[in-house]
């Protein structure tokens, strides 16, 4: 009996399905298009079209809004033969001009003539009170109040009013993450004085010049906030890390395939004695018997005027020929933020060693002024993605020899280097590097030439393989970031020079003109206890085994 009721229900079940079923018409999606004035088709957003649970008056109200918004006043909604809905926008309106109010002082109107959509509208808006904001109405607001609309000419007039609130004043700049730099430093080097009015430009000029300072890899753009009724600005930093011992070692094989160990190594310390104080000792061993040493002071900033000096010695030892001893002083003007106009005086002597009779370097004295200028761009000087430093130097020299001392002559020098850098995407960057040297003298001896070649300068060849009186190389770089401080990269190199005949040489016999070229990769990769660095690089014109390996840390004390 149970199971004879189920079976009833069960078949009625089916039965009522079917029926529903077969009785159900099939709806077709209505489609909406909108239409403008030449009859083209106008692409709706698709956050706008009928969605599930949406009426169709919501969708509508949706559409006519949004055709209000991009400057369509005339729209009207219609249906096409088929039941679907059609929207004629009519012409599009033309901002004319925007009346500005700023009670109590008056109005202006500013003509504007382009289409209207309402992100036009606010983005005259926003110009305009940029303006404001530059004269320090940094809280200037406005408020549409009206839009006129000319249905003939399809013109609309918008009505905005300003409140411009009152000027503001920054009593204080603070900083957060500075550890390194005192915050009276950092605010002497800023700009930022007492009671700065608060505009979008003075902001960009603190950012700009602690950027210029080269201390940081970041400096965020300041923070205006409200302490106690008065006003204070807050920027974020990251300091670079200038108190670091960095050294290369290098892997370099001469023609014969015999390798040579060659080492770099410098300490570097800030704030030694007082703020923007430095020191730096720097070791070189170029190949056997050759190295320099080269120790240097500097004073960033003497006291609250934007100047520097630097005082530096250095002793080369060029196997057992000769020995060159410098003694420089420089000092420099800070113009604007992020350029420099350099000022620079030395004296040099150098003292044959020679035993074997075969004189490579006659004694001497040398004495040098330069006048140049450095712009640095530079916004993350560890790891630059975008912008340059050119620095370059124009000097006279009087030179004058022991064996030859009623002879002096004068030496003419132009010397110059340009790093840039640019961002392609996320995480690529090109670098391009190039140097310049142009040396004019009637005579040349070998400590008056550039030398070149190695791990700091043109790899691919062995330390300061070259030396020249003309030189001019560059190279092109690819870095892909790893992550913010990290990179791979990979080189082409390409330069030319000229080695003259030297005032010790009787004929033209080791004097040379040539085209060099190199290739390398290599990774730079910020850890935990520093900067690991490896390269490889080999002339174009030598076997891969020839190759130049170099390994470096630089690490953080």
């Amino acid at each position: 009996m149970i199971r004879t009721r189920f079976k009833d229900c069960y078949y009625l079940f089916l039965l009522l399905v079917g029926v529903v079923l077969c009785t159900q018409q099939p709806v077709e999606a209505q489609t909406v298009t909108v239409i403008n004035e030449n009859n083209d088709q106008v692409i709706i957003p698709d956050s706008i079209l009928h969605k599930a649970g949406q009426s169709e008056e919501d969708t509508d109200r949706k559409i006519a809004s949004w055709l209000n918004s991009v400057g369509y006043f005339r729209a009207v909604k219609k249906h096409d033969d088929s039941g679907n809905t059609v929207w004629s926008t009519g012409c599009r309106f033309e901002l004319g001009s925007v009346l500005f109010s700023t009670p109590p002082a008056g109005s202006y109107i500013k003509p504007v003539t382009t289409s209207y959509s309402d992100n036009i509208l606010e983005s005259v808006i926003e110009r305009e009170l940029d303006l404001y904001r530059e004269q320090g109405f940094y809280f200037a607001q406005a408020t549409i109040y009206d839009l006129n609309t000319d249905e003939l000419a399809c013109t609309v007039d918008a009505s905005v009013t300003v409140q411009k609130g009152a000027l503001v004043y920054a009593e204080q700049l603070l900083f957060s993450g500075n550890r390194l730099n005192s915050a009276d430093y950092l605010i002497t080097i800023s700009g930022f004085r007492d009671s700065l009015l608060v505009t979008d430009s003075n902001l960009q000029v603190i950012q700009t010049a602690l950027n210029g300072s080269e201390l940081f890899n970041e400096v965020s753009s300041p923070i205006l906030y409200e302490e106690n009724g008065a006003f204070v600005l807050v920027t974020g930093v990251e300091e670079r890390a200038l108190n670091s011992f960095e050294g290369i070692l290098g892997y370099v094989p001469d023609q014969s395939g015999n390798g040579q160990i060659v080492g770099d190594f410098d300490l570097s310390l800030w704030n030694v004695l007082a703020q923007g104080n430095g020191l730096n000792l720097n070791y070189e061993r170029l190949r056997p018997e050759n190295t320099r040493l080269t120790i240097g002071v500097r004073q960033h900033w003497l006291g609250s005027i934007p100047m520097g000096a630097e005082a530096g010695f250095s002793l080369f030892q060029n196997d057992s020929t000769y020995q060159l001893r410098t003694i420089d002083l420089k000092g420099y003007y800070q113009v604007r933020p992020q350029s420099r106009i350099i000022l620079g005086i030395g004296n040099s002597q150098t003292t044959s060693g020679s035993n074997s009779g075969l004189l490579v370097e006659p004694d001497g004295k040398r004495s040098f002024a330069e006048l140049g200028f450095r712009i640095s761009t530079l916004t993350n000087p560890d790891v630059p993605r975008n912008g340059l430093v050119f620095e370059a130097m124009l000097g006279s020299a009087r030179r004058s020899l022991e064996i030859d001392s009623l002879n002096a002559y004068t030496q003419n020098y132009l010397k110059g280097s340009l790093r840039s850098y640019f961002g392609v995407g996320e995480r690529s960057v090109l670098a391009v590097r190039t140097e310049l040297f142009i040396l004019n003298s009637d005579r040349f001896t070998d400590s008056d030439l550039i030398r070149f070649g190695g791990a700091n300068s043109f790899r691919g060849y062995s330390e300061e393989q070259f030396n020249a009186s003309g030189l001019w190389w560059g190279d092109l770089e690819y870095r892909f970031l790893l992550n913010r401080s990290s990179y791979i990269f990979g080189f082409v190199a390409a330069g030319t020079y000229n080695r003259p005949q030297l005032f010790t040489e009787v004929n033209k016999q080791f004097s040379q003109k040539d085209f060099l070229q190199s290739l390398g990769f290599g990774i730079s990769y910020r850890t935990r206890i520093g900067r690991l660095t490896f390269s490889y690089a080999v002339a174009t014109d030598e076997g891969a085994g020839n190759g130049k390996v170099h390994v470096g840390i630089r690490t953080s004390l």
